[in-house]
């Protein structure tokens, strides 16, 4: 279950999907490292080394032309194109966006959109009719999107859709490996709803390749194949490494490998590979020539500090350790790291005030809790559990005020009001759910 948290967050910032867009959507990194959004008109070069397009950004128009690994996303579909396959792209993803993944009756699901597309007859294959022909970007990215939806049903409980996965990445692969414009085997639709094989182009060395074998990985830990999947893990981060496909995918191989291998581990032994997981892409990110790898990497290693402290307060909350172990391990964090990383600071204070909390130390458990319920508005997840925990420790530091002959009041009043924050600001948080 650890696993399958970390995985799906990590997942939201890779998987692209969303409402439909009124033109394809370019997310990338600029020259100077900053991350721009442009609008695609035409896309002519997307394959393993590079990408150029002709993109409009705020409204004029420019060539982009850029090393592919500065690719963050590139969202295909048009929902107000006259191609069939185009507005078929933007719905699929937007069925994505919804949940939407499996046809539900009369009402189509992601998987079926994108299948249609993706198995369709290509372009230029002979004796196809014209009116059913999409382009090869079109194959490509609609089988790429569909493995995405068929891990997501596969995670929502059928393995069968795994199964499925595997076999469209064998031939996403069969048609990657093979030159760009040389002719492959392909089964598409035939008359009547059968299938026949079909002469038709190879997509060359593309650049989606490294992201299909991301999902590969996931899909074998899914199955339960920890083997398979570390072996796949660790030849994508080799990879990575020695061909520059960028630090997105490096430090979200890495953090994923990470939490494959410390599931099922006890709490100390899965710490210790979080912070060796850290001290990696820590390195990592020291040794990055642009700023925004250097960021990227940064962040992937507090976050995986982070996690590795929260096991420990996971596993002192199950009595199995002091709350001293996690306390520690907070305080170093956020007096390392913490100093020079917004987002590790407030997670290192919000488990501080959890710990102390817990070790019914009430003032200096509010006072933490305090200063992240207050400024750390931009870190849900931590203000969650502050608000929880100062709900706690406002009764707590009351105890305390009133034994040495003091009025505490007000903190009586103030812990229901900072429940009721809980309740309403973040009513779906594990935290909200654990008010009585």
């Amino acid at each position: 279950m650890k696993r399958t948290i970390l995985i799906a967050a990590i997942l939201a910032t890779l998987i692209p999907v969303g409402s439909a867009r009124a033109a394809d959507i370019i997310r990338y990194v600029d020259k100077d490292g900053t991350v721009k959004t442009a609008m695609v008109d035409v896309v002519t070069k997307d394959d393993l080394e590079n990408f150029s397009a002709r993109v409009r950004v705020a409204g004029r128009k420019r060539t982009l032309r850029i090393p592919a690994n500065q690719v963050i996303e590139l969202w295909r579909g048009d929902a107000d194109s006259v191609n069939q396959w185009s507005k078929s792209l933007a719905k699929g993803r937007r069925l994505m966006g919804a949940k939407q993944y499996a046809t539900v009756g009369t009402n189509p699901g992601a998987e079926e959109v994108f299948t249609k597309v993706a198995y369709s007859v290509e372009k230029g294959t002979p004796g196809q009719e014209k009116a059913e022909e999409c382009y090869p970007w079109q194959n490509k990215y609609a089988l790429f999107y569909l493995i995405q939806t068929r891990y997501l049903l596969g995670r929502e409980g059928k393995p069968d859709k795994l199964k499925e996965a595997l076999a469209d990445i064998e031939q996403f692969r069969k048609r990657s490996d093979t030159r760009s414009g040389k002719k492959v085997e392909w089964e598409v639709p035939g008359p009547e709803g059968s299938k026949i094989k079909a002469k038709i182009h190879g997509w060359g060395e593309t650049r989606l390749l490294p992201l299909v074998t991301l999902y590969e990985a996931r899909i074998q830990a899914a199955l339960g194949d920890r083997s398979a999947a570390v072996a796949i893990f660790d030849k994508l981060i080799d990879d990575a490494k020695k061909k520059q496909w960028g630090s997105t995918l490096l430090a979200t191989a890495i953090q994923e490998k990470t939490a494959v291998e410390a599931d099922g581990q006890d709490s100390e032994k899965a710490e210790s590979l979080f912070r060796a997981s850290g001290n990696v892409l820590n390195n990592l990110s020291k040794n990055a020539k642009d700023p925004f790898g250097k960021a990227v990497l940064r962040r992937a290693a507090n976050e995986a500090f982070l996690k590795g402290a929260d096991l420990l307060f996971a596993s002192a909350t199950a009595g199995k350790v002091s709350y001293d172990v996690p306390l520690n391990r907070y305080t170093q964090l956020r007096e390392g790291e913490g100093r020079r990383d917004q987002a590790l600071y407030f997670g290192a204070q919000s488990g501080i005030g959890a710990c102390l909390t817990e070790k019914s130390q009430g003032e200096a458990a509010y006072n933490v809790l305090l200063e992240v319920v207050t400024r750390g508005g931009d870190y849900p997840r931590q203000m969650a559990q502050s608000l929880y925990y100062i709900s706690r420790a406002a009764p707590l530091y009351a105890d305390e005020i009133e034994k040495t002959g003091g009025k505490a009041d007000f903190l009586r009043e103030e812990a229901p009001r900072w429940a009721a924050d809980l309740k309403e600001c973040y009513p779906t948080s594990e935290w909200a759910a654990k008010l009585k």
